[in-house]
């Protein structure tokens, strides 16, 4: 494939092809099947299930920058909808969003919410209640996602370098905080 543009760092400029995003891209979205086919958890009222998929969403951007990992995100809920069983409990289909836990893989939590209210027939005050026990599963989640992500950006710098951040800003900005 030839390049379609490059990044600059360090005053080097490397050629960035599109066969590597869509790789990584494809990469990251069976990243996050394979996160999501770990056995769930069900929590709450309406027995939604906590899952790892929160966890390798966070990582596809912290790791890609945000248009690949909504890239990442969008071809592993496409895939999901049009029936192959990647979801949570190997399901998949577009069924799956008229579940009680429909929504919450899209935008945690405002639709997760909103999907607990209307496909578990809570209230939306409850459904907000019962929501809040998830925020602190989510708050490890994104903690332990950030920690992986710069293990991958100190192992694999060049990922950095094809999202236009410089890799020595970041060892930089690494020595600081070891300070």
């Amino acid at each position: 494939m030839t390049p379609t543009h490059s990044t600059t760092s360090a005053g080097i400029t490397r050629p960035r092809s599109a066969g590597t995003d869509i790789a990584l891209i494809a990469v990251f979205a069976a990243l996050i099947a394979a996160f999501a086919m770990m056995p769930p958890v069900p929590v709450g009222p309406p027995g939604v299930p906590i899952t790892l998929q929160t966890f390798a969403i966070a990582l596809c951007g912290m790791v890609l920058g945000p248009w690949r990992g909504f890239a990442a995100t969008l071809l592993y809920v496409v895939l999901g909808l049009v029936g192959l069983p990647i979801f949570s409990g190997m399901r998949g289909g577009i069924g799956i969003l008229a579940g009680p836990f429909g929504g919450s893989i899209l935008l945690n939590p405002p639709l997760g919410i909103l999907g607990m209210s209307i496909n578990g027939d809570l209230p939306l005050s409850a459904a907000a209640a019962a929501g809040l026990i998830y925020w602190p599963g989510d708050i490890v989640k994104n903690i332990l996602a950030a920690s992986v992500a710069l293990l991958i950006h100190r192992a694999f710098p060049d990922i950095l370098r094809r999202r236009g951040v410089s890799v020595e800003s970041v060892s930089v900005r690494q020595e600081q905080d070891a300070k």
